[in-house]
């Protein structure tokens, strides 16, 4: 009743309206709120009517920016996960056919030959990281490899040698697809 009707509020209760609003001098924030409200609320009916349309159109254009803003960005995440989805969709494609492929074209002695190569690499490497010039480094890089093995006790060969065949299924689909 004191915010909307002062003057009932005060015939009513005067003692309790004058120590009330004695006892706001002593809150600055509470009055400063009191009369925010009471300017609030003052005015004629019309004066207010108009003052609730104009809060009720700028909440409903700042919930409609807020709501079109939201939405953008909801968009934006999901065209993000769309393509993050479709990249790696795409990249685990990749790895199949890859993996895939390599199983067929390579033969069971594959790894102990890649190690041969990545030894004799490393002999190599370590020539190279002893050089001092970058003459020294060509020359060990072409150099053939310290201990020369006879092409007939070489694993390498032999390993290459056991299984040179391609399989079936792999052979029928590279010269179906990668020969035509």
């Amino acid at each position: 009743m004191l915010l909307n009707n002062p003057g009932l509020a005060e015939a009513d209760a005067p003692v309790f309206t004058k120590q009330f609003l004695t006892e706001l001098d002593n809150k600055p924030e509470v009055k400063k709120a009191f009369f925010d409200i009471w300017e609030l609320l003052s005015g004629t009916p019309e004066e207010l009517q108009e003052r609730r349309q104009k809060n009720l159109d700028r909440m409903f254009a700042e919930g409609n920016t807020r709501s079109v803003d939201l939405l953008g960005l909801k968009r934006k995440e999901r065209a993000l996960d769309f393509t993050d989805l479709l990249f790696h969709h795409t990249r685990r494609v990749l790895r199949d056919v890859y993996w895939h492929a390599r199983r067929g074209l390579e033969n069971k002695n594959e790894p102990v030959m890649r190690r041969l190569r990545e030894d004799e690499q490393a002999q190599r490497a370590a020539k190279i990281a002893g050089a001092s010039t970058r003459m020294q480094a060509l020359r060990a890089w072409l150099a053939p490899r310290a201990q020369t093995i006879a092409p007939e006790a070489n694993p390498f060969f032999a390993l290459s040698e056991l299984s040179y065949r391609i399989a079936g299924r792999v052979k029928a689909w590279l010269q179906e697809w990668v020969q035509t």
